[in-house]
């Protein structure tokens, strides 16, 4: 990889650890709980506005008679805003949820 192109991940990284603890410090002090999906669509938003061209990852899994899903953001495979987990317990519907060129 070349310098420059390892100098931006470095830089994206940085982004994104600052943005999910941000978000992450939001909703503990918000007044209303905010769901999987909510959050990772503040951040996945946050991101591809600076430029980042992170993934929403949405999964699903049938718990006894009821089917849940669960939403998170990734980045160069990694996992950015999911840090239990929770993630690997759902099916990963087909691919990524990118938005058109025309909306970033």
């Amino acid at each position: 990889m070349p310098a420059s192109r390892a100098s931006e991940r470095a830089a994206a990284w940085e982004t994104i650890h600052s943005l999910a603890r941000l978000e992450a410090a939001a909703a503990r002090h918000a007044l209303v709980h905010f769901n999987c999906l909510e959050r990772s669509l503040v951040v996945w938003w946050l991101l591809r506005r600076r430029g980042i061209r992170a993934e929403l990852r949405i999964g699903a899994r049938k718990e006894q008679k009821s089917l849940e899903a669960h939403a998170w953001v990734e980045f160069d495979d990694q996992v950015i805003n999911d840090p239990e987990g929770t993630h690997r317990k759902f099916s990963l519907f087909g691919s990524a949820i990118r938005p058109t060129e025309a909306e970033l």
